[in-house]
């Protein structure tokens, strides 16, 4: 469902909190500020029209989990995921539901919990906020081509086709 630099985020110990992720990815940039000028002596403000509108980048407030069958194991997956984060590059979040990639950075943790009881079934959790940020990057846009009436053919082993385009999204 969720992908870090393409690699399943299930297969190495990471999830994310259900729905929340979801939930910040949906928000709306805000503007930054436009060229305005407030006369003393007028109402309100002129603002210049013919400026196009640009964002700002999107702060996201993310909780993660990490989970394995042992502690050193967890600090593996820890350790693993600070590697991820510490790129100074950022990394890429793609998100199956939405069809859509993000460039995303780290910009700090909002604290750390150990779920209790800390070993439970074979397996430790802990929670993790994690505070990133979109600067609207290029990424890529997934889509499945729909077979209209039969006229598009699967693939030899009939599985949808799959097809990308690299833009920058807001």
């Amino acid at each position: 469902m969720f992908e870090i630099n393409d690699i399943q985020t299930s297969g190495i110990g990471i999830y994310f909190k259900r729905g929340a992720l979801l939930s910040e990815l949906m928000k709306l940039p805000d503007p930054k500020p436009s060229y305005s000028y407030d006369w003393g002596d007028e109402h309100g403000i002129e603002y210049d029209d013919s400026a196009p509108m640009v964002f700002a980048p999107l702060q996201y407030d993310v909780t993660v989990y990490i989970t394995a069958n042992s502690p050193s194991a967890l600090m593996d997956v820890r350790t693993a995921l600070l590697n991820i984060l510490s790129d100074p590059a950022g990394f890429s979040l793609n998100v199956l539901p939405l069809e859509r990639e993000y460039k995303l950075r780290y910009k700090g943790s909002s604290g750390t919990r150990l779920i209790s009881p800390i070993y439970s079934n074979g397996q430790q959790w802990c929670e993790i906020g994690l505070k990133l940020e979109n600067n609207f990057d290029e990424v890529r846009t997934m889509l499945y081509l729909a077979d209209m009436n039969g006229l598009l053919a699967a693939t030899s082993d009939d599985e949808l086709i799959l097809v990308t385009d690299t833009r920058q999204l807001f």
